[in-house]
């Protein structure tokens, strides 16, 4: 426990020279999840309002302000995409940098120990895999998390006893999607050992039964006792000549 909150901590430090894009992506994930909850609403009010009443005044308007909230939420998505990757990229750039400069202090019985393709993807692909979860994983946490709260927000003033029961199936939603990932993390552990770790004694081939090692020593017998000049018996496989004779 103690060395994961270590290794988040340490994480978190990179966030601290760019923390000013890193706040302004959080707030346009913030508008932009606003925006995903204003439709369902405004599309509510159309049908079940403004249509049967024929209102084509109001009718028009929420389309035009539907228009508008569409418009807002691609700007905020462009800047999530542009910032956020700006975020990534320059915090990929500072690990680099300090992998690099951990590299220059290991002694050479280190990297003739490991491979240097190993190393070079772990520069390369781990990294880059790290700076894209580090702006697209508090990024899309946010946006869930407000979505969720805003949803439940939204439909309690529709119907409070619906609500409580959709939402009374979330918990054991999260808990099967964990469980499944936990699943599959170990069974992609379970593959990448090799066979002989995984092996237990009781897989090993059986001890032969008495009977059939008496079989056997009986067969050997009369092996060699119909075996001309008193030759060892020989095994059918080994005696078998590829080659014909002529």
């Amino acid at each position: 426990m103690r060395e994961c909150f270590f290794m988040l901590r340490s994480f978190a430090h990179y966030y601290k020279p760019h923390w000013k894009l890193f706040v302004f992506d959080m707030i346009c994930a913030l508008v932009a999840a606003g925006c995903d909850l204003v439709y369902p609403v405004v599309s509510r009010n159309i049908i079940n309002t403004y249509i049967p009443d024929k209102n084509i005044r109001l009718i028009l308007t929420w389309c035009a302000a539907l228009l508008v909230i569409y418009i807002i939420q691609t700007v905020m998505q462009y800047f999530m995409q542009y910032q956020g990757h700006i975020v990534g990229v320059r915090m990929q750039a500072d690990m680099r940098r300090d992998v690099f400069e951990h590299l220059q202090k290991l002694p050479f019985s280190y990297f003739d120990e490991h491979k240097t393709g190993v190393i070079m993807s772990r520069i390369v692909n781990d990294l880059m895999d790290i700076s894209e979860f580090a702006h697209h994983g508090p990024e899309d946490l946010f946006i869930s998390l407000v979505t969720v709260v805003g949803a439940f927000i939204i439909l309690c003033t529709v119907n409070v006893p619906l609500t409580l029961i959709t939402f009374a199936v979330l918990p054991f939603l999260v808990l099967f999607i964990i469980k499944k990932r936990s699943a599959k993390t170990a069974s992609r552990s379970l593959r990448s050992t090799p066979a002989w770790k995984t092996a237990s004694p009781a897989s090993a081939s059986p001890a032969p039964s008495p009977a059939s090692a008496k079989r056997r020593k009986s067969l050997l017998k009369t092996t060699s006792a119909t075996s001309p000049c008193g030759s060892a018996p020989t095994a059918s496989w080994r005696s078998f000549s590829p080659v014909p004779t002529f």
